[in-house]
């Protein structure tokens, strides 16, 4: 007999103990709006609030969910505003009363796309806009990603040349009362990978090249937001052709990247050779403490306390990594809700115990487990 009763039919072929990750609960949130489309196209999620683009009546919004009880209640809707573009939103971040609104492509007139990041707070539950913030002349695309937290704001940039160039730098802001402070911003090519979790945002750079051979090194990095002089608590390095690993060549080695807590988790590639990273701080940097081979590049690694989970869209189910006993062992495969299965398109979101997931229209939000299961 299990310890709690589990069909999982690697468990019944398996010989000794194993572990199942599993969710315990489950919740579906939709668009308010029937006629919506692109609905979960952009989304992000803390602990009591969900945000999710979509294009209503042909113009962008953004769908403000609260958590009550057992569910997701539909609490606001904030439209973009007049002098927005279509990607209005295209990229979004909530923490606690403050939303973050990417549009890359502002202003809609002109030549030169600069981008523009739009906050806004909660004042007595209506969301107003807080404050603007749009870069100089130096990038384009000033706002191809946000991320939040309640210290700091990462926005992430696009080069200043076509749309195939995925050079670009990340930008810091933080928080001082109602407003946020540009801190400081990174070279080129660094942060094409982000993660945020309690104020410390996990940055990564897969090494390549791009087009005209621009080439940009490896790069891994963790800064604490929480602080008031934010820094670097983990900068690594890792130049182009340096053999980090078993390929002369070193490229992609920190692809996706995700924190939680303590542990930070990330995959690497190296021609042929796809590992998950998993680190955990110590009090002063991230030491490594795991590795495991993958059989081909994720789509997504999200960090959760004592589980990483790799998006395999090929056979629409997560790979998982428990930590139990003291030490990283694997654990059974999470099968992606129907709506998300062969997609991943749009990156997961964890925050404690859950993972949210979008497709189809769909946001599945699952409260994730790990149980042992015993064969008698």
């Amino acid at each position: 007999m299990s310890k709690r009763i589990v069909p999982v039919l690697a468990c019944v072929l398996a010989l000794s103990a194993c572990l199942v990750t599993r969710p315990s609960e489950v919740h579906v949130v939709t668009a308010p709006d029937a006629s919506a489309t692109g609905f979960g196209s952009a989304f992000s999620m803390d602990e009591q609030r969900l945000v999710a683009r979509a294009v209503s009546e042909g113009s962008p919004v953004v769908y403000v969910f609260d958590a009550f009880g057992s569910g997701w209640e539909h609490t606001a809707t904030i439209s973009a505003p007049p002098t927005a573009t279509d990607a209005w939103g295209s990229s979004v971040a909530v923490s606690g009363d403050t939303i973050a609104v990417a549009d890359p492509y502002f202003p809609a007139t002109g030549t030169v796309e600069l981008g523009r990041v739009t906050l806004y707070s909660a004042d007595g539950g209506a969301w107003a806009i807080a404050q603007q913030i749009t870069a100089g002349q130096d990038w384009t695309s000033f706002a191809a990603g946000v991320w939040l937290s309640e210290r700091g704001l990462v926005v992430q940039s696009g080069a200043n040349c076509d749309s195939t160039c995925s050079v670009g730098t990340w930008t810091l802001y933080h928080r001082y009362g109602q407003f946020f402070s540009k801190a400081f911003q990174t070279s080129p090519g660094v942060g094409l990978s982000v993660g945020v979790d309690e104020g410390r945002f996990a940055l990564g750079n897969p090494g390549g090249y791009d087009i005209d051979s621009y080439g940009r090194d490896n790069a891994l990095r963790v800064i604490d937001a929480n602080v008031t002089l934010p820094h670097f608590i983990l900068d690594e390095v890792v130049p182009l052709g340096d053999p980090y690993g078993t390929d002369p060549l070193t490229t992609d080695l920190f692809r996706k990247v995700d924190i939680s807590g303590d542990l930070l988790a990330y995959e690497s590639c190296c021609s042929s050779d796809d590992r998950l990273h998993i680190r955990r701080f110590d009090g002063t940097t991230y030491q490594p403490e795991a590795t495991f081979p993958l059989d081909e590049q994720s789509e997504s690694v999200v960090a959760l306390p004592g589980l990483v989970m790799v998006a395999d869209p090929d056979e629409g189910e997560w790979h998982t990594y428990a930590f139990h006993d003291g030490e990283w062992k694997r654990s059974s495969d999470l099968p992606a809700p129907d709506h998300v299965a062969g997609q991943f398109e749009v990156p997961p979101v964890a925050v404690g115990d859950r993972v949210a997931v979008a497709g189809d229209g769909v946001i599945h939000i699952l409260t994730v487990e790990v149980v042992e299961v015993e064969d008698d």
